[in-house]
This record gives C-alpha cells, sequence and structure tokens, in this order.
C-alpha cells in the first residue's frame, strides 16, 4: 500500500509537521462479544416402548430373558445385564411385564432397554411393531428412565474493555503504527487510509478520518486468533504535541467503531485444564468448542503528550 501524502502536503503550505518520532495514544476500547458459562447438570428422560419385532417375535421371548423353574419369572442375562426375575408371568391379555419391584433404578432400566436394541437418539427398539389390538396400535410394554447430563460450558454475552497504547513514529506514515494490548499482545497496524478534512483550505482542516485494522484477516479466524478493523473521525492540531520545545502536528484523538472476532471464549477454572465453550455453526446440529467469536463496539485514542517524544 502507497505511503500517504499528508506530511507532503502539509509541508508546502508551511504547516508544522513532526521530524521527530513516538506519539504515544492513550488506546481504550469497549466490546460486545461471548464469554464461557457453566451449564447446569440436568437429567435426560427416555420412553422405552415394546411389540414385536420385524419377524413377528415378541420381546418377552429375546434370548435375553430365561425363565425360572417355576415358570413365575424370567432372569434377564447377558454379557452386560445380570438381573433376577426382571419379568413377571401377567395373564393372557399381557403374559409377561416388567417386575417393577426388581427393575426399579434408572441404571437397571438404561441396561435393560439397551440389551433390547434401545436407541436412545431415535427412541426406538429392536421390538418396535405394535400390535392391533380392538382396532388401535398398542404397545405391550413401556418403561421410563432417565440418565444424568452433566453440564457444558456455553457461550452467552458479555462486555469486554481493552485499554493499551498506540505508538505512532509518523501520524501520516501507514507503516509506522503499532497497538500494545496487555490481553493480546504488540500488533502492528495497518493503515488504510487517514484524511484532513472539515474546511476547504488545508491550514484550517482540523478534523480527521482514518480506516485501520490490526490482527488476523477475517477469513483466518480459527477460533485460536484475533482480528480487528476499526473505523472514526477525529481531531488534528498544530500543537498536538512537544518535541523538547517544538510544537508537533498531529492527531489528537480519534473514536469510531471496531468491530471483529476473538478467540473460542472457555469457562475458567482454578485447578483443571479451562472447558471451552460450545456453539453451534448456522446450519449444524453439532456442538462445536472452537468456533471464533464476533467482537463490536466502540474505540477512541487520545494523545498523550506526557509520554510522547521521550527519550
Amino acid at each position: 500500500m502507497k505511503k500517504l501524502m499528508i506530511a507532503a502536503a502539509a509541508a508546502v503550505v508551511g504547516v508544522s509537521v513532526a521530524s521527530a518520532t513516538d506519539f504515544v495514544y492513550d488506546f481504550d476500547a469497549s466490546v460486545k462479544t461471548t464469554t464461557g458459562a457453566e451449564g447446569k447438570d440436568t437429567k435426560e428422560k427416555f420412553t422405552v416402548n415394546l411389540g414385536k419385532n420385524d419377524t413377528g417375535k415378541w420381546w418377552y421371548d429375546d434370548e435375553l430373558f430365561t425363565a425360572t423353574a417355576d415358570g413365575k419369572f424370567k432372569n434377564a442375562s447377558n454379557d452386560t445385564v445380570n438381573i433376577e426375575k426382571a419379568l413377571k408371568a401377567g395373564n393372557s391379555k399381557y403374559p409377561w411385564k416388567l417386575n417393577t419391584s426388581v427393575v426399579k433404578t434408572d441404571e437397571d432400566k438404561a441396561a435393560l432397554a439397551a440389551a433390547l436394541g434401545f436407541n436412545e437418539a431415535t427412541g426406538v427398539t429392536t421390538y418396535n411393531v405394535q400390535k392391533l389390538y380392538k382396532g388401535k396400535l398398542v404397545w405391550c410394554e413401556t418403561f421410563k428412565y432417565e440418565k444424568p447430563v452433566l453440564g457444558s460450558c456455553y457461550r452467552k454475552s458479555t462486555s469486554l474493555k481493552f485499554k493499551g497504547k498506540v505508538n505512532v513514529e509518523d501520524c501520516c506514515d501507514d507503516t509506522a503504527w503499532e497497538v500494545v494490548l496487555p490481553t493480546l499482545g504488540t500488533e502492528d497496524v495497518t493503515v488504510y487510509f487517514i484524511n484532513r478534512f472539515g474546511a476547504q483550505t488545508l491550514d484550517k482542516a482540523d478534523d480527521v478520518e482514518g480506516l485501520f485494522s490490526f490482527g488476523d484477516d477475517f477469513d483466518a479466524a480459527d477460533g485460536t486468533n484475533f482480528g480487528f478493523a476499526l473505523a472514526g473521525q477525529g481531531s488534528w492540531s498544530e500543537k498536538a504535541a512537544k518535541y523538547e520545545e517544538d510544537d508537533v502536528a498531529g492527531i489528537t484523538k480519534m473514536s469510531g467503531n471496531i468491530v471483529g472476532f476473538l478467540p473460542a471464549p472457555n469457562c475458567e477454572t482454578c485447578c483443571a485444564d479451562e472447558a471451552a465453550a460450545i456453539a453451534w455453526e448456522c446450519d449444524s446440529l453439532v456442538a462445536e468448542d472452537d468456533l471464533p467469536t464476533a467482537a463490536y463496539g466502540t474505540w477512541s485514542i487520545k494523545v498523550n503528550k506526557k509520554e510522547s517524544f521521550q527519550d
């Protein structure tokens, strides 16, 4: 990008221009973005409906079940389930029923459901065919259970403030700006343009406008980096600062809007690894924890005369 020619134009009309370097500006930005929030533990509820399988086999005739010697109960046993008297004999309408005096806990019910092919995502088992009874489709057994779901770290809206310094070797040199922020580090500032305006002659044009950026490009956002674009207006003065006994012309202040992205937020912990905050891409059903987060708000710089042009 070509260098700006403001300094040259100012010299032509006799305006004082800094030949020294090192303007220092106080930088402030307030942005709206997201942060991590601890979700509460919950319980997920499941309903298990049982009937026949596709070949007409009844659920209680599954190889999982073995009748006791007296024929009053059936034990449930395989590699993952071992529940004595899990079923009890019923009547002609319901030959076998879940023995709720034995199968009481959510853990036993979940294990029994899994052994019968229950898919918690779809809510169906291997025995997913209903019986037509008196003109209605009915299930032959239904039971429910709950499973604990640990709370997840998720994103919620928050506000952040950034304070730091902007060091400028020459206000009108588009390669001589840098921003120093304690939380983000030191970054070169790309100056797209700075214009003076506000009057029909340069000696009275004491307003400025500019467009800047620092950090990574927006299309490079990957959840670990950051980048911002800034636009705003401000003031120009022939006595913006002092270099020894001489007045130095330059920008005294600017303010405007800032927009960009920050790294994926997380939930802070003391003695454990931080959990990343989940979010969903627009058309995705899968939560992700490495998505960049948007940040937008306002910014300002103001010349720090005490720190400017110090050896």
